[in-house]
């Protein structure tokens, strides 16, 4: 990962100390890079994983800063002087795709570009209204540009975004001034103005709903196989994350046919049902494929950096990953990922509530479904920044007008996206990049474009991408697979309905288990709040717990987040985030054992 740093001010001195502070807070783990550039009213820095990609310019009247893969289309690869050339109007940031941020400044402001759905985090900070010569800070890491007397305090509606929404919400952090830069927008500043735009724009029709499901798949399928080529190159065998799943296995293949022969890994344990499918899949093509364990100290350690990072600005529940950088050490400087594959390309978000509903699915049912991964009614009713609820209120009636303002057939595929999704690989593609770089492949507009044009019925419950696989993959569908809990799956049938409909009917008759610290299912294993990992930092965060209950009346705090000899009420993927985000809250308030912080009196 490339952390950057942008302050704008005429004070170079201020701007140096800011610079500084900053530094000490990215620095968090040896052997990285750094560099930055300095003009007459603004400073750059960034700091950087070893095999990140970064590109830089200046002429000393401006410069401009691309941190990963900023594709231009078909055209390859956008370097920091062509970004330059393209922003020299205010206009609204164009269609760059991938994993990447990029940025271009002067003294009279700046533009800065994320991907196309906000996974790369992007934070500004406006100067006090009494305070002019606070440098406007825009960068990466959520961080109180120029802490005083007054940011003891948190922000109320960022408090409560953050608890209900498990990540940030309406742009608020917990740090009052700092905002962050929603999914699928870009910022620009130009002579004091800052603006937030958008730089997604998806087509508000499914002009392939009357099309037979094949003619379907073969579009989104065509789409799958243009993104991979624009996003890797054969000869530089980039690396994939296997897990077992239909995701990585499809990509894989993509990968392999276009003439690469990618080094596969899987972290896990040898009997993981995840990592013994993976490697029945590597043999079928022919890969290498290793596996790593994640260290127990992974679960502590990465949520010690995901809150000195983030701030909390993506929840915490995958924050673990923040402490294993080094499960993906050796990997080639370009590791392809699944994440949000299933998604975009598999519908998996296209289905709850659609039996009756399509994607139209009641406000009231749709915010419950996103809720489920905030804190517990009973606990935000009880938060003291928040007497008579009017900040939910108002964040309630923020979130519903955004939902009620997509297409009727795209609304919750949509919101969730913006919403669930950021959250769920905020905490896991920055480590990973620490590492080796990861390219995202549905970070593409086009393949955004074609999934967006779907019937949504066609693609719903991942049966498209199960004729996509049975079609185009045969010799790989017949490898059975792990379902999103980690639970194997039998092979895919002849038809998707009927696979579906056989997993379900397993689903339903198995009961809810708690999961073991001997679970072959890494994925629960790891998620799971009892497990030995997240029991060992439950207890070094416990002392830490009256922070947190000074914000909250008397009551249910207990219930929320249990003692480190407890369970949460329920055991599910969604419930347990929650609990994780207060226990990331304890720590953030107490300063995380890193640093003394203002806020954490």
């Amino acid at each position: 990962m490339a952390d950057f740093l942008v302050l704008l001010g005429s004070d170079p001195t201020r701007r140096r100390r800011l610079a500084g502070a900053w530094g000490a807070r990215v620095s968090w783990r040896d052997g990285l890079g750094s560099g930055s550039l300095e003009g007459p009213g603004w400073s750059v820095a960034w700091s950087c994983g070893p095999q990140a990609p970064v590109d830089h310019w200046t002429d000393g009247r401006r410069a401009a800063l691309v941190l990963g893969d900023a594709l231009d289309g078909d055209r390859g690869a956008g370097d920091a002087h062509a970004f330059a050339r393209s922003v020299d109007s205010p206009a609204d940031p164009g269609g760059l795709d991938g994993y990447f941020a990029a940025l271009c400044v002067d003294d009279d402001g700046i533009v800065v570009v994320s991907d196309v759905l906000g996974l790369y985090p992007i934070h500004w900070s406006e100067p006090a209204p009494d305070d002019a010569g606070t440098p406007f800070a825009v960068s990466s890491v959520a961080w109180a540009a120029d802490p005083g007397p007054g940011a003891s305090a948190l922000d109320p509606h960022g408090l409560v975004g953050t608890l209900m929404m498990h990540g940030t919400a309406d742009g608020q952090t917990l740090l009052p001034g700092v905002s962050r830069v929603p999914a699928g927008h870009a910022l620009t500043r130009r002579h004091g103005r800052t603006r937030v735009v958008p730089v997604l724009d998806l087509p508000e029709a499914e002009s392939f709903r009357d099309a037979a499901p094949e003619v379907q798949d073969a579009h989104l399928h065509d789409a799958l196989r243009r993104a991979i080529r624009r996003h890797t190159e054969p000869a530089d065998e980039p690396g994939i994350l296997r897990t077992g799943g239909r995701d990585s296995r499809m990509l894989a293949d993509l990968m392999v046919r276009r003439g690469g022969r990618p080094v596969a890994r899987t972290v896990g344990r040898p009997g993981d049902h995840e990592v013994r499918l993976a490697r029945r899949v590597a043999r079928r093509l022919g890969l290498a494929h290793d596996v790593r364990t994640l260290p127990e100290s992974a679960f502590l350690d990465g949520l010690r950096a995901h809150v000195r990072m983030d701030s909390l600005t993506s929840g915490a529940a995958h924050a673990y990953w923040w402490g294993a950088p080094e499960v993906f050490a050796e990997l080639p400087d370009r590791t392809v990922t699944g994440h949000l594959f299933d998604v975009v390309a598999g519908g998996a978000l296209r289905y709850s509530g659609t039996r009756e509903f399509g994607m139209d699915l009641p406000w009231e049912e749709a915010f419950a479904l996103e809720r489920r991964a905030g804190v517990d009614d009973d606990l935000l009713a009880s938060l003291k920044a928040d007497p008579g609820g009017a900040h939910r209120t108002r964040l309630a009636a923020t979130l519903e007008a955004e939902y009620r303002s997509h297409p009727v057939h795209q609304r919750l595929w949509r919101w969730m996206m913006a919403h669930y999704c950021r959250f769920h690989i905020g905490c896991v593609l920055r480590p990973i990049s620490y590492a080796t770089w990861p390219i995202v492949p549905v970070l593409d507009r086009e393949l955004l474009r074609i999934a967006a044009s779907l019937d949504s019925r066609a693609v719903a419950n991942r049966t498209g991408q199960d004729r996509m696989l049975l079609r185009f993959h045969p010799e790989l569908a017949g490898i059975p697979h792990v379902m999103e809990n980690g639970d194997p799956a039998r092979a895919l049938r002849a038809s998707p309905w009927a696979s579906f409909a056989a997993w379900s009917r397993a689903r339903l008759r198995r009961p809810a288990v708690t999961p073991r610290p001997d679970d072959r299912r890494f994925v629960w294993r790891n998620t799971d709040f009892g497990n030995p990992g997240w029991r060992r930092a439950r207890e070094a965060v416990e002392p830490m717990r009256p922070l947190v209950q000074r914000l909250f009346a008397d009551g249910p705090l207990d219930q929320c987040w249990p003692p480190p000899d407890g369970r949460p009420r329920r055991v599910d993927f969604a419930s347990q985030q929650g609990p994780k985000l207060l226990l990331g809250l304890a720590l953030w308030l107490s300063g995380g054992e890193e640093a003394s912080t203002p806020w954490a009196r």
